[in-house]
């Protein structure tokens, strides 16, 4: 049986490995990840597209679950987040 649309915008993005059980995903506010070594700052920057820790403006388990979220609501395949600073910046170039 499929989802209701109504269904789909409470539940999407309630993936265990970014909520750890709890019903929303907790909100990571970071500026910052810390890495033992140079090598896991490295294995994490490589491996951002694959939902890593890399780096807290871009890439915490709240941007994630917000992607596959978003993903699972618009029916797509991926989902990239920009600062709401940058997309104003751009806003001039579009012309509805």
């Amino acid at each position: 049986m499929s989802e209701s649309k109504t269904t789909k915008f409470v539940t999407a993005g309630r993936d265990k490995k970014w909520t750890n059980g709890v019903v929303n995903p907790p909100v990571q506010r970071a500026s910052t990840i810390v890495f033992d070594t140079v090598a896991e700052k490295h294995h994490a920057t490589v491996n951002r597209a694959n939902k890593t820790l890399f780096y807290g403006r871009r890439g915490t388990n709240t941007h994630f679950a917000f992607q596959d979220a978003m993903t699972e609501i618009e029916g797509g395949v991926g989902c990239a987040l920009y600062l709401a600073a940058q997309l104003r910046f751009l806003m001039p170039f579009f012309h509805l």
